[in-house]
C-alpha cells in the first residue's frame, strides 16, 4: 500500500475516532440533561416541601443538614423512636419528589422501634444540586449519612429502604465498603440498566432522533465520553451490576402493573444478586411505586417477615 493510501486510511480512522467521540459526549449530555420528569411522565413536585414542613412542625422532628464530600448541602428529617434500640432505617425517596414523600412509609418502621432518617436526593427537595446524577455523586452521598449516623451513635445498626430512583441508588451503595455493612435494604421498584431504561424512554418521546436511535452502535464511545466526564464506566451505574456484589440482605419489591419499569427487571435483579439472603415480593395490581398504598397490610407483613421482626416486639427475634 503506497503512502498515500496509508495516509487517507488513517486519516479516514482519525475522524471516525473524532466523530464517534463527539457523537458519544452527546449522547451522554443528552442522559445528563433529559428533563426526565416530562421523559418518565411524572410530575415534579420535589420543591414543593409542605408535606413534610407540616410533619416536622406538629411532632417537632428534627430537620438536618451534612455536607456531602463534593461539598454539596444535603437535607434530611431526623425521626427518633419512643426508645433508642440503636437502630435507624434510612429511606430514600423517588425521582422528582422529596423526603416527604417517603413519610409513607415512617409508621412501618416507628411500630418497629426504629429511628427513622428521611433524606433529600441532591438536586431534589432542600438538597442542593442540579438533579441526579444517576450515581456519579449519591454513593457519596449515601456514604454522608452513614457516617452522620454512626457519629450520632456507634452502636447503630443501619437498614435502608428506597423507592424507584432511592432503590436504585442504595443498589448501587450495597456493592461498596460502606454497603457492606449495612444491616438489610429494601429496594421498592427499582431499573436494573439505565442504558436500557434512558435509551428507551428517551426513544418513546424522541423517536426521530438519529443520536438515540444510533446509542447502541456507538456505545464505546459513550462509555468514553461517561468516563471522561465521571471517572466511571457504565457498569458503575446500573443497579444490576451492582447486586453481583451484595452481601447483606435484600428484599425487592415490585409492582405486576409497573408500566413505567417493567417486572421483569426485578426478577433480573433478584437472579442476579449474591446476598446469601434474598427476597422478591411482587405486589398484586400495583403500578410503579405504588405496591405500599395498594395493599399496606400485605407490603408491610413482607418487610416484617423479611426483617424477622414484629410490631409487638420492637426488636429482632433471636
Amino acid at each position: 500500500m503506497s503512502k498515500f493510501f496509508k495516509a487517507m486510511a488513517l486519516a479516514v480512522l482519525i475522524v471516525g475516532l473524532a466523530g464517534g467521540l463527539y457523537v458519544g459526549n452527546l449522547i451522554y449530555t443528552e442522559f445528563m440533561t433529559a428533563p426526565w420528569d416530562v421523559v418518565l411522565g411524572v410530575n415534579d413536585d420535589s420543591r414543593d416541601m409542605s408535606v413534610i414542613k407540616a410533619a416536622e412542625s406538629k411532632y417537632r422532628w428534627k430537620e438536618v443538614f451534612i455536607t456531602a464530600p463534593d461539598g454539596t448541602r444535603l437535607a434530611g428529617t431526623y425521626v427518633p423512636a419512643a426508645r433508642d434500640l440503636h437502630k435507624t432505617v434510612i429511606i430514600f425517596h423517588g425521582i422528582y419528589h422529596n423526603r416527604g414523600m417517603s413519610l409513607t412509609y415512617v409508621p412501618m418502621y416507628r411500630k418497629l422501634g426504629y429511628n427513622v432518617l428521611l433524606v433529600d436526593h441532591r438536586g431534589f427537595g432542600e438538597s442542593g444540586g442540579r438533579g441526579t446524577t444517576w450515581g456519579t455523586y449519591e454513593i457519596g452521598d449515601i456514604n454522608a449519612w452513614v457516617t452522620w449516623l454512626r457519629t450520632k451513635d456507634a452502636q447503630v445498626k443501619i437498614g435502608m429502604h428506597g423507592v424507584s430512583l432511592g432503590a436504585a441508588m442504595e443498589l448501587l451503595y450495597a456493592q461498596t465498603d460502606g454497603g457492606h455493612t449495612i444491616a438489610f435494604y429494601v429496594a421498592d421498584s427499582s431499573y436494573g440498566n439505565i442504558m436500557s431504561m434512558a435509551t428507551g424512554k428517551l426513544e418513546s418521546i424522541r423517536s426521530e432522533s438519529p443520536l438515540i436511535k444510533g446509542v447502541k452502535i456507538i456505545t464505546p464511545f459513550v462509555e468514553a465520553a461517561t468516563w471522561f466526564h465521571t471517572g466511571h464506566m457504565l457498569d458503575y451505574y446500573d443497579p444490576g451490576v451492582a447486586v453481583k456484589h451484595m452481601t447483606s440482605p435484600v428484599l425487592f419489591i415490585h409492582g405486576t402493573d409497573d408500566t413505567l419499569v417493567l417486572p421483569e427487571e426485578a426478577r433480573a435483579l433478584y437472579a442476579a444478586c449474591t446476598s446469601q439472603k434474598k427476597e422478591i415480593y411482587f405486589a398484586r395490581g400495583a403500578s410503579h411505586a405504588m405496591a405500599y398504598q395498594t395493599d399496606t397490610g400485605e407490603y408491610e407483613q413482607k418487610v416484617y417477615q423479611f426483617l424477622g421482626e414484629h410490631p409487638s416486639s420492637g426488636s429482632r427475634k433471636k
